[in-house]
């Protein structure tokens, strides 16, 4: 699902779309593995697990993890979850991994988008225009600049607002996870939908191009 010949970045919010070409032998190598092979999670010294949000982060460390969900409303069946060891899941199947360090990782353990030190996300080596910022996300359009929010009362703000955009809402990405949460947000559930649509039939009848 996650293995694409092109990874398409969709800002349905913002009714925008985002094309960096990104082969899947450009993808990055990395070590990181899938969440069900990743160590065991560490522990404090009454032997209950360690609270992310209490752990002071690694060097080089650019995203906190927590537990989070980002839902679509127009489909309340369709839930992705972020979990506090950095595993993402959709309704409870793995998608892949977020790594602290910024690197968006597939099922086949290779990052295909990677957020740098500045918060500008790439793939396939290729600037997409996106960089996390406090509270959320920035997208570059050229011509448009789009402020994607993650507010406290759990709704996801796109500035400035487009007509028809979906209603996206959120469950724990507040302060820090904000960024983690955009990043999960941009680089996997819209490009999932825009995949979606695309193995649709054209109106005219045909094979998709």
């Amino acid at each position: 699902m996650i293995r694409r010949t092109r990874l398409v970045f969709v800002l349905a919010v913002a009714g925008l779309l985002v094309t960096p070409a990104c082969d899947d032998g450009a993808a990055t190598k990395t070590e990181t593995k899938p969440a069900d092979g990743e160590p065991a999670e560490a522990k404090s010294a009454d032997g209950e697990p360690a609270k992310p949000a209490e752990a002071k982060p690694s060097d080089g460390a650019m995203l906190t993890m927590g537990a989070a969900k980002l839902i679509d409303e127009s489909k309340p069946d369709q839930v992705i979850e972020l979990r506090p060891d950095g595993g993402i899941a959709l309704n409870g199947s793995p998608l892949g991994v977020v790594s602290t360090d910024g690197k968006l990782v597939g099922p086949d353990g290779r990052a295909f988008v990677v957020a740098g030190a500045d918060g500008k996300v790439v793939a396939g080596g290729k600037s997409t225009g996106i960089e996390l910022v406090d509270g959320g996300a920035r997208i570059d359009m050229g011509k448009k600049i789009i402020t994607l929010t993650f507010a406290e009362d759990g709704k996801i703000v796109a500035e400035p607002k487009s007509d028809g955009e979906p209603s996206l809402r959120h469950e724990g990405c507040t302060g820090p996870v904000a960024k983690t949460c955009a990043l999960v947000l941009l680089g996997m559930m819209l490009p999932m939908a825009r995949e979606t649509k695309a193995a649709a039939p054209p109106a005219g009848g045909g094979s998709p191009p």
